[in-house]
């Protein structure tokens, strides 16, 4: 890989990181040797025992496929930042921290544990966000932001109402104000959704919210534009 080994991460965590297309590859194996297997083994060997180990086999590939897929996106987004140190890595979250000599981010693909309701899933996205002052406190979550994001679950019945929204990139509040000219270049990042203020355990931080469709370079360009943007108002007019 492009970017600096960690150093902070346990080596399981490190090995699952680095090795997520490989549990992809053997959940779509597991999954095929079943229904390969499924009808044979059901049919001559009709056994409660085959059959319970064949179901957990199956459910186990699909696990697999869903998880390895997450963590291999998130390893190769990171691949443009080769100037970034590892510091952490959250397998249930799927969660990266990084940072350079400067600042340090926090990049998540999707997210198992975030909180929603049936009306508003969140769908598969990327978060982006850095430490932040300058512009007041947030008390808003992240997960509150989610509207930006191509609707999911039930609201998807109701997407045209909301299509012209999907496709503006936002600027949040006083952030907009502040850094309006670097709003032009963040519309040029196609997969970027909104750029604002969320509150992070009870710390204030600059958030960006990707699609699904963000790929690596784009990843790369939301890292500088956040650090653009605090630099600006570091530097700028708000002290």
């Amino acid at each position: 890989m492009a970017y600096i080994p960690p150093h902070k991460v346990s080596e399981r965590k490190w090995w699952l990181f680095r090795n997520g297309r490989v549990l992809y590859k053997y959940g779509f194996f597991l999954v095929f040797l079943v229904l390969v297997l499924i009808v044979p083994l059901v049919v001559y060997a009709p056994i409660p025992l085959v059959f319970v180990s064949l179901l957990i086999s199956l459910v186990s590939g699909v696990i697999m496929i869903f998880y390895g897929s997450a963590i291999a996106n998130l390893y190769a987004v990171l691949e443009e930042l080769p100037r970034f140190e590892v510091v952490d890595f959250d397998p249930v979250r799927f969660m990266v921290k990084v940072r350079d000599q400067t600042r340090e981010f926090v990049i998540l693909y999707s997210s198992a544990g975030g909180r929603y309701g049936y009306w508003n899933i969140p769908p598969e996205h990327y978060q982006i966000w850095t430490p932040f002052e300058g512009l007041g406190r947030s008390y808003r979550d992240r997960y509150d932001f989610m509207k930006y994001i191509r609707p999911s679950g039930f609201s998807k019945l109701f997407s045209g109402i909301t299509k012209s929204k999907q496709n503006e990139m936002i600027f949040d509040g006083d952030l907009e104000t502040e850094v309006l000219h670097l709003h032009e270049k963040a519309k040029k990042i196609s997969s970027l959704r909104f750029v604002g203020l969320a509150n992070e355990e009870r710390k204030t931080i600059l958030l960006a919210l990707l699609t699904r469709k963000a790929d690596k370079v784009q990843v790369k360009q939301v890292v500088d534009l956040l650090k653009e943007i605090v630099n600006e108002v570091k530097h700028g007019r708000v002290y």
